[in-house]
């Protein structure tokens, strides 16, 4: 990537930025996810490694800014995939899905908490996206999650009522009195 986008490189490469190359990141997320829902292997790891070229893309921007290098991504999801599995790597333990599903939140809302909160400005529709391709169990703990990372209290507004209309199709009669709560919360 640093050839492609130095001088005597590719001149498409040279132009874009960091705005002109997000849609990218998007589109590619849903190819990844189309692959995965035919099950066509091959295909999905044709689109990973799209994806992988985003982040590869970005991290090189960073570093011509003086921003980053792409070890320092690389160097964060290692210590944050050890900071949130405590069970495997630390004291604690967690039986299910469930439990660690409960822990990954927790951990997560405690580090977003020292960090002063979101600074994104996330947009619904970043939102709904997220809380779409999620699973039924994982939405209800997200939905905590994405309202209280919301920087406005009118974007608190907004990721409620989707929620509200989305919990009768997302979420079982068992479990809605609980995401309910969440969503009020």
């Amino acid at each position: 990537m640093a050839r492609l986008r130095a001088p005597g490189g590719c001149p498409w490469d040279r132009e874009q930025t960091f705005d002109t190359i997000k849609p990218f990141l998007l589109e590619e997320t849903y190819e990844v996810m189309a692959a995965i829902d035919a099950r066509d292997w091959g295909e999905l790891a044709d689109e990973l490694g799209d994806l992988l070229l985003q982040v590869v893309f970005f991290s090189q921007m960073a570093a011509e800014a003086g921003h980053f290098t792409i070890e320092e991504p690389i160097d964060a999801i290692n210590a944050k995939l050890i900071r949130r599995h405590p069970h495997v790597f630390g004291e604690e333990t967690a039986d299910t899905g469930s439990q660690v599903l409960k822990r990954w939140a927790e951990i997560k809302a405690e580090e977003k908490k020292k960090k002063g909160g979101m600074t994104l400005n996330l947009g619904i529709n970043i939102i709904e996206i997220n809380l779409a391709t999620r699973s039924d169990d994982a939405w209800v703990f997200d939905i905590g999650a994405m309202i209280h990372t919301c920087k406005s209290l009118q974007m608190q507004k907004r990721v409620r009522q989707f929620a509200r209309d989305e919990v009768d199709i997302r979420v079982g009669n068992g479990a809605k009195v609980a995401a309910l709560a969440i969503i009020r919360s």
